[in-house]
């Protein structure tokens, strides 16, 4: 099921305005009296989720005031959520070929254009992504307290939230979307020894590398240490420095270990079930094992010293590598998405096409950060763990970065006025939602002032199980009737 950054606000309306107009001849006075009537029918129909009622008042009002651009956004928003999307177009570029563009109508236009795919030879799968840059830098220590030190990776969870590794601080810390500390896990009495890397089970639980204990901890969803495999040795399940962890789609657990220069594979609960990266045919071992990652039924190891990443099957087979002159030192790997490979190299973070082998520099630091894992988060950034400097950066594609975000209100219920519910989505250029938003993250406006603070009351991406009920009249195929559930439902 699809996330949604749908988030649900308590407002407290202050001031209701009033719109003036002057005084006309008659007819003209009550035309534009009836398209006004017609248009508020329409938003009010909106709020209310009857859209077939919408478009019928906005037409409605058009014919009475045929130009009134606002009315047009409006019904091509009504038409865009009835399926419609080249009505809505047609009525959004009618308003823009008369100079009404605005910032917000050039944002629902390209949507549409994107599914469409009337530009996808600018921005399509074929397309590597332009340069990263840094939107904001989170720095380890602030206000006189220590968040964390030398971070070694970054995982993201699907919510937005992120786990920071803290070599330095023998701890893994929670930050939210903003960057703000929401818990820190320290491994509880018997604590954490220099933990490296995170992975995430299905049910929250988290699996921790730790590098100095040569084991690897189970914490529970709620943030405890509930048990750890491992020991240190040389033999089958144990561990010289534990690194990198990766998931495979069974759930398998693959860890880089450095000491043993190998990589070491186990169920969740800890059961040994191979290990391999020594030489075999054709392949002449790996040297210095570092980060991992699963992709196309393929794992991928960083071979640092080597400066080369190197593929196995999940059998631990060797079946190729990827070298290039430019790669110095690569230690953290992680999917940027299907096909293609995100290396933390240095300073310089790099995207490698499995399939064609084709490398492009996503971003590249000249002042001497050491970025030791990269992982693109729930909001499509690039989060970055800046082991020298302790920070963690927080990168967006440079195309992205200066056209904004798009905010709708969805729903509006004023039905216990002066308490004001309103539904609003937050998204991206390309119709993707941001999810992790909370209060601090809106400020409500009326005429430019502030109407006070406002309160999340739900947010969509939180939502647990949905379910979809399916009426059907005579004459309808429930075939195709399903399908559109599903669409409805994803």
């Amino acid at each position: 099921m699809r996330r949604t950054g749908r988030v649900f606000l308590l407002l407290l309306a202050v001031v209701l305005s009033s719109r003036p107009f002057a005084v006309f001849a008659q007819d003209a006075v009550l035309d534009e009296l009836t398209a006004d009537d017609e248009f508020r029918w329409g938003v009010t129909a909106m709020h209310a989720g009857r859209v077939n009622e919408a478009i019928a008042s906005f037409n409605r009002s058009l014919s009475f005031s045929p130009e009134r651009p606002i009315t047009r956004y409006w019904l091509g928003r009504a038409y865009y959520y009835a399926g419609f999307e080249q009505a809505a177009l047609d009525e959004w570029e009618r308003i823009a070929e008369r100079d009404g563009a605005t910032s917000v109508l050039n944002t629902w236009i390209e949507r549409v254009e994107l599914e469409q795919g009337l530009t996808r030879e600018r921005l399509g799968d074929e397309v590597a992504p332009g340069r990263y840059v840094s939107m904001v830098s989170l720095p380890g220590e602030a206000d006189g307290l220590e968040i964390f030190r030398s971070p070694t990776m970054i995982t993201p969870r699907d919510d937005g939230y992120f786990y920071v590794s803290s070599f330095a601080t023998h701890t893994v810390v929670l930050l939210d979307p903003n960057g703000v500390r929401e818990s820190v896990i320290d491994g509880g009495i018997e604590g954490f020894d220099l933990p490296f890397d995170v992975a995430i089970l299905d049910d929250g639980s988290l699996l921790v590398s730790e590098f100095g204990a040569d084991r690897i901890a189970l914490v529970s969803p709620a943030g405890f240490k509930v048990g750890s495999f491992g020991t240190t040795g040389l033999g089958d399940g144990e561990f010289l420095g534990p690194q990198f962890l990766a998931l495979d789609g069974e759930s398998n657990l693959y860890v880089s270990d450095y000491g043993n220069r190998r990589v070491s594979k186990f169920t969740v609960d800890g059961e040994f079930l191979l290990d391999f990266g020594g030489p075999m045919r054709g392949f002449d071992g790996l040297v210095s094992p570092g980060g991992i990652a699963v992709l196309q039924d393929r794992v991928f190891v960083a071979d640092t010293d080597l400066r080369r990443i190197v593929a196995f099957d999940e059998s631990g087979n060797y079946l190729s590598q990827i070298t290039f002159p430019l790669m110095q030192a690569p230690e953290g790997l992680s999917a940027f998405d299907d096909r293609r490979l995100l290396v933390s190299d240095g300073n310089v973070l790099y995207l490698i096409d499995v399939e064609t082998e084709i490398v492009s520099v996503l971003s590249e630091s000249a002042d001497g950060r050491r970025f030791m894992g990269a992982a693109v988060d729930a909001n499509r950034n690039l989060l970055v763990a800046d082991h020298d400097s302790s920070s963690v950066l927080v990168m967006a594609a440079s195309e992205e970065l200066y056209t904004g975000l798009n905010v709708e209100i969805d729903h509006v219920i004023s039905a216990d006025f002066p308490t004001v519910f309103a539904a609003v989505t937050v998204t991206d250029r390309n119709g993707e939602p941001l999810l992790g938003l909370d209060e601090s993250n809106f400020r409500v406006t009326e005429n430019r002032f502030g109407t006070g603070a406002a309160e999340v009351v739900r947010a969509g991406y939180l939502d647990g199980e949905s379910a979809v009920s399916l009426v059907l009249a005579p004459g309808i195929d429930p075939l195709a009737a399903q399908t559109a559930a599903l669409e409805v439902y994803d």
